[in-house]
């Protein structure tokens, strides 16, 4: 059933916007979910998917503490399977703008956050995802038609707290069909944690390596700020339900076309089904800022991967590379790592990684990598001899970084800052950071496996170059539009939006965006005009270019609230009764005093607008807050005797309703004037003829005056308005 909800000032969610986080980590459109802006009936949905939890969580933790000691892959969260859509959950709502929202509140109890899974994400052009949690510290979306996965499957990012919305704007004037199918909550137990703004109002989600690990941006980062933009963290849904972390990095080819080929360990995936993979999240610039932990870097993600070769940890060198389902905008600064496929061990280095799902570290090594025989990492998983390497990291003038669960995948670098393996794990502890780490050979993955199927070479060298090595490269920017201007029209109703179009041919569309909100999606030309914003505030507004292979960086121009200009015009009635001063031009909400100065014999009466009287007053001061006709209103005074014959003008009917006709004796000016029973001026005329009609629907019901000046005489007679 929709619920009719009734407007709230918008000004007051305008001043209150600081009070929630707007993440943009997914590639989203941003904005805020439209209920914002209005205040519901009810301040808690009728309904709530209140998830029944049917695991033993204290287990889970004990289990958690051992896989950290084998430095296994650390799990975050536990998937509960569900089928919520729009059509079999959640509650539709009506707003007062006209807009159909959808909205489901999930509660997973004592949960630190909560992530979705989708088995179907297709949300339609002009439709629009929030998700939002229970204190609105945290917001994520808008998902638009352009998040929709190229696979079906698809995830959104954990969200802070046990209860989330998900709000849905659906688009006018489509043929509607279920745009979600939500098949598992991501229920977030372990290895992460809320953290809040100072003032309380803004959350995000964080995680906690052990205290010897040493972020990206301290002195030992200085000289791979490049091969870190490639490093990502791992969000996957796995074996047993459980969601996991692990590492890996984005990596060149020979082709250097950009391809969003991603390098990792096998063992991070091999529990996962081709639908988790497509699940699957890849968290770029996940680091901090400073050297200590202070300072958060904004992220960026990429959902959905497609595998395409391994090379198993048993009987092989526990190498994974997959491509993502999408390809990273340019707007990412992803860089695409370099790599060295020959088996020749390198003399220093650093592995980037992301112990424990936290933000970017970075571990040192000194001495040579060493080729290692087979690897018995318990379970049946026996490596292939030669095919790993054996690193043992080096203090450094930070800290002694080493490895935890969670960098597992994670890329090492020789000295020539290029990718020769990815981490399998090994023994190395803060408590133990002399402890060796193993990481699979590159020169392995490439193409020593007897399975052709099971060979990277042919996807790190499409052209079949018989390259050993290459350097990594950025993705290049795709022109964005130029010379944006934005210009108010129409008395600051409208903003005209221009700009000139790239030097290329292969521009496909524009989009436009104010605040960061994508407000049009399909524009061919060069030119936009927007009716559609709050005229009560400044705004930003801004251009992005659509080509075949990815969407090119917004331009954008703000403009200042705009002061509007309105015309105070004014009439004298009659026409000799008087003169009016102080018509003109007025800025929005400026002062204006009009002035009605009457003739010789004549007397002000009031001022009208339309048919209503607004002052008395012979000087009127007010603020002027639109276009304004105002008529000063005199009556003839001097000389005029009063008519009392009932022959010097009749009227008819009487009661009267819409019409009144008068009939007098004369021919010639003359003027009419009705007044209320308190005396009040409601109306006035000019006539001529002998025979005249006057309009008096306006009119309310009751009796009135109507009074007739011809000449030196004046009569009046009493009528009554049906």
């Amino acid at each position: 059933m929709k619920t009719l909800v009734s407007f709230f000032r918008v000004l007051l969610l305008l001043l209150a916007i600081n009070c929630f986080t707007n993440s943009y980590a997914q590639i989203s459109a941003g904005g805020i979910p439209p209920s914002f802006y209005f205040e519901t009936e009810n301040e808690i949905l009728t309904t709530t998917e209140n998830l029944p939890i049917t695991f033993d969580v204290v287990a889970m933790r004990e289990e958690d503490a051992t896989r950290k000691l084998d430095n296994l892959p650390p799990r975050v969260g536990k998937t509960i399977p569900v089928n919520f859509t729009t059509e079999n959950s959640g509650e539709w709502t009506l707003l007062p703008n006209g807009q159909d929202i959808w909205r489901l509140c999930i509660m997973a109890e004592d949960a630190i956050a909560i992530m979705l899974l989708y088995d179907k994400f297709e949300i339609p052009e002009g439709g629009k995802l929030f998700i939002y949690n229970e204190d609105r510290s945290q917001v994520i979306g808008a998902f638009t038609e352009i998040n929709n996965p190229k696979k079906a499957e698809f995830s959104t990012e954990f969200v802070a707290g046990d209860i989330i919305t998900l709000e849905y704007l659906a688009p006018t004037n489509t043929n509607y069909e279920t745009p979600i199918v939500i098949s598992g909550v991501g229920y977030a137990y372990n290895n992460l944690f809320v953290e809040k703004s100072p003032n309380g109002k803004q959350s995000h989600i964080d995680f906690r390596s052990d205290p010897c690990e040493v972020n990206i941006n301290c002195p030992e980062g200085n000289n791979w700020q490049d091969q870190k933009k490639g490093v990502a963290r791992i969000i996957i849904p796995a074996g047993g339900g459980y969601i996991f972390y692990c590492s890996g990095t984005i990596v060149n080819n020979t082709a250097q076309d950009l391809e969003p080929l991603f390098l990792s360990a096998y063992h991070c995936y091999n529990e996962a089904t081709t639908t988790q993979i497509n699940q699957s999240q890849y968290y770029f610039h996940y680091e901090y800022t400073g050297c200590p932990n202070s300072g958060i870097a904004t992220q960026k993600t990429m959902t959905g991967a497609t595998l395409l070769v391994i090379t198993p940890m048993s009987g092989g060198s526990d190498g994974a590379l997959l491509k993502l389902n999408n390809a990273i905008p340019a707007s990412y600064d992803v860089y695409y790592n370099g790599w060295d496929r020959r088996n020749v061990g390198a003399t220093s280095g650093v592995s980037i990684h992301h112990p424990d799902g936290d933000r970017k570290k970075i571990s040192t090594f000194t001495s040579s990598l060493v080729s290692t025989g087979s690897i018995n990492f318990g379970g049946g998983n026996i490596t292939a001899p030669n095919s790993a390497w054996r690193v043992q990291w080096a203090p450094t003038v930070t800290n002694h970084g080493v490895t935890e669960g969670g960098s597992s995948g994670s890329p090492i670098f020789n000295q020539n800052g290029l990718v020769v393996g990815t981490l399998s794990g090994g023994g190395s502890f803060c408590t133990a950071p002399y402890q060796p780490d193993y990481y699979g050979k590159l020169w392995y993955h490439w193409d020593q496996m007897s399975n052709p199927a099971q060979k990277m070479q042919p996807y790190l060298d499409p052209a079949n170059t018989g390259a050993e090595f290459i350097e990594g490269i950025f993705s290049i920017p795709l022109p964005p539009a130029e010379n944006l201007t934005a210009t108010y029209i129409d008395n600051c109703t409208k903003v005209v939006l221009e700009w000139d179009a790239p030097e290329t041919t292969d521009v496909i569309k524009y989009k436009v965006f104010r605040d960061n909100s994508q407000i049009a999606t399909n524009i061919t030309q060069t030119t936009y005009t927007d009716d559609k914003f709050n005229q009560n505030a400044g705004h930003t507004w801004a251009v992005s270019v659509v080509y075949p292979s990815d969407e090119s960086a917004r331009i954008s121009e703000t403009l200042e609230l705009c002061i509007k200009n309105f015309t105070v015009s004014l009439t004298a009635n009659p026409e000799a009764g008087g003169t009016v001063s102080g018509e003109g031009d007025y800025e929005q909400n400026e002062e204006a005093t009009v002035v009605a100065t009457p003739n010789e014999k004549y007397k002000f009466i009031n001022w009208t607008k339309g048919t209503s009287s607004v002052s008395t007053d012979s000087a009127y001061t007010f603020n002027v807050t639109a276009d304004i006709a105002l008529v000063a209103n005199f009556e003839y005074i001097s000389g005029i005797e009063e008519n009392r014959k009932e022959n010097f003008f009749t009227i008819y009917p009487n009661p009267a309703d819409k019409l009144l006709n008068i009939v007098r004796k004369n021919v010639g000016k003359a003027q009419i004037a009705i007044y209320n029973n308190m005396g009040q001026l409601i109306q006035s005329y000019e006539i001529n003829e002998q025979e005249s009609q006057i309009n008096i629907t306006t009119l309310t019901s009751g009796i009135y005056l109507i009074r007739l000046i011809d000449g030196n005489i004046s009569s009046t007679q009493s009528f009554l308005k049906k």
